[in-house]
């Protein structure tokens, strides 16, 4: 909807629908668990082909997903030489399986897929979903030199004359990781050799409560960063962690890049550039992903970040 002159404003919605994605699990592993203690050629007779290894992966076209968004934009023209975008979009998308060999899977993507024979256990948020995104960004030409309103010619024009500023300002939520627990904890995978690290725990408690370890939640210790609480999680025996796919998030991520041009004409159509950039421009620190295997003493915490440090950056170009 235009409001005005320079003013426009649009809402929308996108969505999809998508079948016959790949499926890619243990094929070879036991069709449903087993008790502790169950004999191990007992299992190997739940198996496809009980004289073959459990670890090797095989995909199949019964992966499914959807993506749902709303969609906000804002753009305003102040006047020829400044101009605004405002742009945000709440969007949610679903699948049971994110990638190809679980590739795009994510952050403890390993555990996506507990079991090959129940693909709706694996259906949950995908690990690319980001559920808000806002970006705002902004350019500004200064109204000196050549075609703008003051110091059209003459020596000044060439000083206060040809700058433009500009930014990008970015903030969204954060991506969603999984978590898993090690060992063959459902009992699948016979006597042909093992498979570990399928599972997803079990929640017992509040991961968003208490603490790692003496590290209290959202807050650097000596061993990283506390995410979750660990012991909010057990360690399934003889059965599937109960626990969601993907139902973490680290934490949201903003940016601001900025730069500043100016532009000298040398001749005709030639023309000297001079740029100044700056990304992450106040050189914030987003913590990255957490330990994700349950059982062990990284669990929860973030030894990292997430992204890239403030960077500064000097350019000079002639263009003709």
């Amino acid at each position: 909807q235009q409001l005005g002159t320079t003013t426009l404003f649009s809402l929308g919605y996108a969505g999809s629908k998508s079948t016959r994605l790949n499926f890619t699990g243990y094929a070879n592993a036991a069709q449903h668990a087993s008790p502790a203690g169950t004999p191990l050629t007992t299992i190997d007779t739940y198996k496809y082909m009980p004289w073959m290894a459990p670890g090797w992966h095989y995909s199949v076209d019964t992966g499914y997903g959807n993506y749902n968004a709303l969609l906000v934009q804002f753009q305003k023209r102040f006047s020829s030489s400044w101009n605004t975008i405002a742009s945000y979009t709440w969007s949610k998308s679903m699948d049971n399986s994110s990638g190809w060999f679980n590739a795009e899977n994510g952050t403890g993507g390993g555990s996506v897929v507990q079991t090959f024979f129940d693909p709706r256990n694996a259906y949950g948020v995908s690990s690319y979903d980001i559920r808000n995104y806002f970006t705002w960004s902004t350019i500004y030409t200064l109204p000196f030199g050549k075609g703008q309103r003051w110091a059209r010619s003459g020596p000044l024009s060439y000083i206060v004359g040809g700058w433009t500023a500009n930014y990008v300002f970015q903030a969204r939520s954060g991506q969603p990781y999984n978590l898993n627990v090690g060992g063959d904890v459902a009992n699948i995978s016979g006597d042909n050799g093992s498979i570990t690290g399928y599972s997803r725990p079990n929640v017992i408690g509040d991961p968003a409560q208490g603490s790692c370890g003496t590290t209290p939640m959202g807050k650097r210790g000596p061993n990283g960063f506390c995410e979750y609480n660990s012991s909010a999680f057990s360690i399934p025996s003889g059965s599937f962690g109960n626990m969601g796919k993907m139902p973490y998030r680290v934490p949201y991520y903003n940016n601001l890049d900025f730069s500043l041009v100016k532009e000298t004409p040398l001749h005709e159509n030639v023309n000297l550039e001079l740029r100044a950039e700056s990304f992450n421009t106040y050189n914030v620190m987003i913590m990255g992903n957490p330990g994700t295997t349950i059982g062990n003493s990284s669990a929860g915490l973030a030894t990292g970040i997430g992204n890239t440090p403030r960077e500064l950056q000097l350019g000079a170009k002639i263009t003709f």
